[in-house]
């Protein structure tokens, strides 16, 4: 992979990004205008990053090769080694986009590793592939064989710098302008008018590269197709063996990963793709509808003809100037768009009768269903209720219950004690007694004599 894979898939990645900027960034931005919800779910693979890392100004991988190509004495393995140095190390922006090719066994000044959104690309250098070829190119001449040896002779002297300056000499330019060939003499005439300015000047005109002038049409090409309607054809590779009716899934769903076709059916399916503006339907149909169809404003009449058209309230969305609807949803409002309005006035009366029938039927089964829920529900709440009542006076009375046997309890301990006590202090009384006359009998004697 050399200069020119670099250019072809920075012109994919150019149109990889308009891809992306109509399809989701285009779309989101109309969402968001308009005042509809976005799908947060929905992400998309943005690639400005590896976009800038190609081309942004004095950091970028083409733009550091003209400044390569500007210096006489520069390298090619010298602008590997600045482009290392400027995106793969330390650049935390343009690091997850550009790498160094040291799974690939390159070293630093022969190749780096672009991550493209289709995959990875592994750019070398004219010398890393020349090195290449050379062993083969040995072994090929010593068979015989010269192809080999020629495409190693080729590689050694197209480097990178070389093909990026893509110059003429200046005498030879001025020679084959003055040609007498009037074909040859027009197809050089520009070349050789620069030449003549650079020998005749002393100050060295800013060179003209080759990645620099695809950069700038690639640009211009962009320019041109934002200015037209764009619609997109994305082709699949059935196979890689190139056979007919042959059809290798994992194949296809790798390519459909790549160019982001998954991500679009999602956002199809999650966002509301169909939108309806609401002057288109109010001004066709409200002048021969009923007068309280007709006095409403166009997005109250866009929503009530969503309704008779039994678009589900999930499948549309008020916009601030017009209708979203979901894919698949507003079909009838699609054909009724279309339709001349003689014909259709007849049917989306018809539609508006039935909303109206279907609206007085609900609300007649929505005050039964309402009057149904609210007396069950006050049912359960006086249930509830006796049923916290009758518990709480049980739990009242037992409670008054155990306090008068607590207190019952405790004047039988009570009145036990102080039968006790008594009987304790008259046992002692006669203990004491009996003790006295055990101690003098005489005062007994003395006691019980008359005198």
């Amino acid at each position: 992979n050399g200069l020119e894979q670099l250019c072809i898939n920075f012109a994919n990645e150019k149109l990889q990004q308009y891809f992306v900027r109509c399809v989701f960034k285009a779309e989101e931005e109309i969402h968001r205008l308009e005042g509809v919800p976005w799908p947060e779910d929905v992400a998309y693979h943005d690639n400005q990053g590896c976009i800038d890392a190609l081309t942004q100004s004095r950091s970028g991988v083409l733009p550091l090769l003209d400044e390569s190509c500007a210096l006489r004495s520069a390298a090619e393995a010298e602008w590997f080694r600045i482009v290392d140095q400027t995106l793969c190390v330390g650049n935390k922006a343009a690091e997850s986009y550009v790498t160094n090719a040291g799974r690939y066994k390159l070293r630093d000044d022969e190749a780096f590793v672009v991550r493209h959104f289709a995959g990875d690309v592994c750019y070398i250098s004219a010398a890393a592939q020349a090195r290449a070829l050379g062993s083969a190119a040995l072994g090929s001449v010593r068979k015989g064989s010269v192809r080999q040896a020629e495409a190693y002779g080729a590689a050694s002297s197209d480097s990178w710098l070389n093909k990026n300056r893509d110059q003429l000499l200046p005498t030879l330019a001025v020679a084959l302008a003055a040609s007498e060939s009037p074909l040859l003499a027009s197809l050089f005439e520009r070349e050789g008018l620069l030449a003549q300015e650079e020998l005749g000047s002393r100050k060295r005109p800013p060179p003209v590269t080759v990645a620099r002038k695809f950069v700038a049409e690639v640009d211009a090409l962009i320019i041109d197709l934002q200015r037209t309607h764009t619609s997109f054809i994305r082709c699949v590779k059935p196979n890689s063996e190139m056979a007919p009716r042959s059809l290798h899934t994992p194949t296809v769903l790798r390519q459909l990963r790549c160019l982001g076709m998954l991500e679009v059916v999602k956002a199809l399916h999650c966002s509301y793709p169909t939108r309806l503006p609401y002057a288109d339907l109010h001004g066709r149909y409200a002048a021969n509808m009923p007068p309280i169809l007709k006095e409403l404003r166009p997005m109250d009449f866009a929503e009530a003809v969503a309704h008779a058209c039994g678009v589900p309230a999930a499948d549309f969305y008020l916009g601030a100037t017009r209708l979203f609807l979901r894919g698949g949803a507003g079909t009838f409002l699609e054909e009724l768009r279309h339709m001349d309005v003689e014909r259709a006035t007849p049917l989306l009366l018809e539609r508006i009768l039935l909303m109206e029938r279907r609206r007085s039927a609900s609300s007649k089964l929505a005050l039964r269903l309402i009057t149904w829920h609210r007396r069950r529900i006050f049912l359960a709440h006086r249930k509830a209720a006796r049923f916290v009542s009758r518990t709480w006076r049980g739990t009242i009375s037992r409670r008054a219950t155990e306090k008068i046997r607590a207190e019952q309890s405790t004047a039988a301990a009570k009145a036990q004690r102080k039968r006790a006590a008594d009987a304790a202090a008259a046992e002692r009384a006669a203990a004491n007694q009996r003790a006295v006359l055990a101690a003098d009998p005489l005062d007994q004697v003395h006691r019980d004599d008359p005198v």
